[in-house]
């Protein structure tokens, strides 16, 4: 099981392919929703990740880029056809947090190991962000969730 930052901006203008409401979701925590997938990615890099290594079981830190915060977090619960080419991801509500966490203020307030965050870092915005195992204990500290993941080498982080 891993953990993916999945940044999703709720702009009908922006000059991504899709945009997204992680609310949207988050309302309705019971059901699963199609969410996305490599269609609603330019980057190479994406689409892989969407196409060969996001898993059943994953979970998914929901990040609303217009408001820079982690909304909550998703499990994976599959994938099925997109009505656009490729498949969507399906995601089920796991955890929503108590309020926005805002991670960019906590990496230049108090909580300063989210610096080394590849998720966090400037640069070109990604769709999908991998974690590391130390990445993903930090994160998931920072939102204030007692979830763990366990790795697919079987450790509980």
């Amino acid at each position: 099981m891993n953990l993916w930052v999945y940044k999703v901006r709720n702009d009908p203008d922006t000059e991504y392919n899709a945009y997204g409401d992680w609310e949207s979701v988050f309302a309705e925590p019971w059901r699963d929703h199609a969410w996305g997938g490599a269609w609603a990615s330019s980057r190479a890099d994406d689409k892989r990740i969407f196409d060969d290594e996001v898993e059943r079981g994953d979970l998914v830190l929901a990040w609303q880029s217009d408001r820079r915060a982690a909304i909550g977090l998703c499990g994976v619960t599959g994938s099925q056809p997109s009505e656009h080419d490729g498949l969507d991801l399906v995601l089920r509500p796991v955890e929503r947090f108590s309020a926005p966490v805002k991670l960019h203020v906590l990496k230049r307030t108090t909580h300063l190991e989210l610096q080394k965050v590849q998720a966090l870092k400037q640069g070109h915005i990604r769709t999908i962000y991998p974690t590391s195992s130390k990445e993903a204990r930090l994160l998931l500290a920072a939102c204030g969730s007692e979830r763990r993941v366990r790795t697919r080498g079987g450790d509980t982080l």
